[in-house]
Parts: structure tokens; sequence; C-alpha cells
């Protein structure tokens, strides 16, 4: 199903993400709080609940990003 590789760079967090476009994407990782997030350069929204975006609970430190698979992207978070 789904996969990833972290890459080196700028960012706090940078991965190549990439599945089926039938299942949706997604990823939970321990980060210091996000200023953005950005799949492929395009910024996705702040949101609880969404087909795309990410949340962030600052008592655990656990960032969780939603995305749609639309083959093999770049995910970033700034911090």
């Amino acid at each position: 199903t789904s996969s990833f590789r972290a890459l080196p760079g700028r960012g706090c967090l940078r991965v190549r993400v990439s599945g089926p476009a039938a299942v949706p994407g997604v990823l939970h990782a321990y980060t210091p709080a996000p200023r953005a997030v950005y799949l492929d350069g395009r910024a996705l929204p702040e949101v609880a609940a969404a087909v795309e975006g990410w949340q962030y609970d600052p008592a655990s430190g656990l960032l969780t990003v939603h995305y749609l698979h639309r083959g093999t992207e770049e995910l970033r978070v700034e911090c």
C-alpha cells in the first residue's frame, strides 16, 4: 500500500511518499510544532478532519497529515 522514504535537506521533516490512488495517505510523526506542511510545494491546510490537511497535538508532539496519493510526491514540514 503506502510507502515513504526520508529525505535530507531543509525543513524539520522531509519524506517522499507514494501509494495507490485508491488508498488515502496518512502520516504520523513526532515533530516540533509545525509552521506549515507542504505536499509537492502545495501548502496543506491545518484542519482536524479533511481529505487533505494536517493537525498537531502540542501535548504529545504528534503531527498527523492526511493526503491523497498522486504518484510519488514530497511531503515537507517546516517547524
